[in-house]
């Protein structure tokens, strides 16, 4: 019965990522933690493949409608992939404990969502429905994305999230 609900929630949490194209980790590592009992460090290398592959598949139709920045995504990339190794790095420690992970897990959770409420209660202005996004500082756009990119690699090698942070 265990797998059979695992399964299912699986197929909810692909549909998730369909639809918003985000939340695979936020979303898979609970399941396979408390539905499918995986401990805490195994599920969060899980949840970097099962979300690595299915944000391959999703790049697909992307790559096909020419939405791919390559000198973006090699800066973004190179810096996540660091940060991911200094992250797994991390987790390896000592005192970083199962219930470390998860505790920072949740907290992770509440900031993304009081985020996304404040975001979200902020009026949009019907002729510019990217007005409440920050404008990118271009001058040193380069320094931005390493910076952001290392603090997401970071996250995702010592907790499993990421990608769609």
């Amino acid at each position: 019965m265990q797998g059979i609900i695992g399964l299912f929630l699986a197929g909810c949490i692909g549909l998730s990522l369909g639809l918003m194209g985000g939340g695979g980790s936020v979303l898979a590592l609970p399941v396979l933690v408390y539905v499918m009992g995986v401990s805490p460090k195994p599920a969060i290398a899980m949840t970097l493949v099962i979300v690595g592959t299915v944000s391959l598949l999703g790049l697909i139709p992307h790559w096909r409608a020419g939405n791919i920045n390559l000198k973006t995504a090699a800066v973004f990339g190179s810096a996540t992939m660091s940060g991911t190794f200094i992250g797994a790095k991390i987790a390896t420690l000592p005192m970083v404990t199962d219930t470390f992970q998860m505790m920072l897990f949740a907290v992770v959770m509440c900031l993304a969502a009081g985020f996304m409420i404040q975001r979200s209660m902020q009026p949009l202005k019907p002729d510019d429905p990217l007005a409440s996004y920050p404008k990118p500082i271009c001058r040193y756009c380069w320094i931005w994305l390493l910076s952001e990119g290392m603090g997401v690699g970071v996250l995702t090698g010592l907790i499993g999230v990421g990608g769609g942070f």
